[in-house]
């Protein structure tokens, strides 16, 4: 029944999906993984907030990216960015600690 798939949370999934954001994250979980490119920034307090500066510095036309009520919703396209950049940033600080 569709009243079924609503309460489930799948209508909305499907909608977000349609739209073209197919990665899902909380913000926390986002914030955990990313916070190493943000290491730089000048970030307000709320986990939110963090969020929406990151993407904001990736993509300033708000395209490839919408914040949600807990999550962040991105394409694909700009999560192989981030990603890229993270595994660059990552290997840079490994480089970094690797002589001591």
């Amino acid at each position: 029944r569709s009243s079924d798939l609503c309460y489930s949370g799948m209508l909305e999934t499907v909608r977000i999906r349609r739209a073209g954001f197919p990665v899902r994250r909380p913000f926390q979980d986002f914030y955990v993984r990313y916070k190493v490119l943000m290491r730089n920034l000048v970030l307000p307090e709320d986990v939110k907030g963090k969020c929406a500066a990151l993407l904001h510095l990736y993509d300033n036309t708000n395209l490839e990216w919408q914040l949600g009520k807990s999550k962040v919703f991105i394409r694909e396209s700009l999560e192989h960015k981030l990603e890229k950049q993270r595994e660059v940033e990552v290997c840079r600080t490994a480089i970094m600690i690797q002589p001591h």
